[in-house]
């Protein structure tokens, strides 16, 4: 299996088996890596929610039809249900350093 690295906002990852992993870059980078490649993007994996792993993320689901997998933590947020808490946030952030 081969990592392709897409530089953006925050950077996403595409292996050759066709899953993307993390979605900063914009649809038209993911597709130029992708079709360079020959690799068809069957999953999207969303390893934690803030704009820079989730910005793209409709965008690309809809433009590869490809499946979404991420946390039921946070999936209502990924989904737009619900509006992240921004203390909770900063909260984790503080947490981390």
């Amino acid at each position: 299996m081969e990592v392709y690295i897409i530089r953006s906002m925050s950077n996403s990852y595409l292996t050759s088996d066709g899953v993307l992993i993390d979605v900063g870059a914009r649809v038209t980078d993911i597709t130029k890596v992708a079709r360079e490649h020959g690799i068809d993007i069957k999953y999207l994996f969303i390893t934690h929610y803030h704009v820079g792993h989730t910005r793209y993320a409709h965008e690309i689901a809809k433009a590869f039809n490809c499946k979404v997998v991420a946390s039921i933590l946070k999936s209502s947020i990924i989904e737009g249900k619900e509006k992240p808490k921004l203390q909770a946030f900063f909260n984790q952030l503080y947490q981390s350093s």
